[in-house]
């Protein structure tokens, strides 16, 4: 599969992880933006959520951003035709708070762009209900400290 191809078939779903998570931030009171396309360089999209309570002005060490990537091999370390999946949560004030890309540092990491069966695998964790309750567990977790 092309970047592209790949980017067709799971965009939208990754989209839908991420109002999942908007819903359940929501529940629990706090103000979130609506999931956006931030594709620029690669394929992202991205949730802004306000506990602080205000949008209009974000606090650095309070607020902080949701994105969801598809990221290529190649500008990461050269490999060739891989493709891999991955979140990442970043205060505002560009600390990162937490990140999650299956099989990150290990050999594993890129799944073969050819390899349609193996991306999907790899994708559907992502849709697990557990996965956006852990996310909004660790936040809670991070903000609590």
């Amino acid at each position: 599969m092309t970047p592209t191809q790949i980017k067709n078939r799971y965009f939208g779903r990754m989209k839908k992880v991420l109002q999942n998570v908007r819903a359940k931030m929501v529940a629990a009171d706090v103000k979130c933006g609506e999931v956006c396309d931030e594709s620029m360089d690669s394929y992202k999209c991205s949730l802004a959520c306000f506990p602080s309570g205000n949008p209009k002005k974000p606090s650095n060490n309070i607020d902080f951003n949701i994105d969801f990537e598809i990221m290529e091999s190649e500008p990461y370390d050269g490999t060739k035709g891989g493709v891999a999946f991955g979140t990442s949560i970043v205060y505002w004030g560009g600390s990162v708070m937490g990140n999650c890309t299956p099989y990150n540092f290990t050999s594993s990491l890129w799944v073969p762009r050819k390899d349609r069966d193996a991306i999907e695998a790899r994708f559907v964790h992502f849709e697990k209900p557990e996965f956006v309750d852990d996310m909004i567990a660790f936040i809670e977790e991070c903000q609590a400290t």
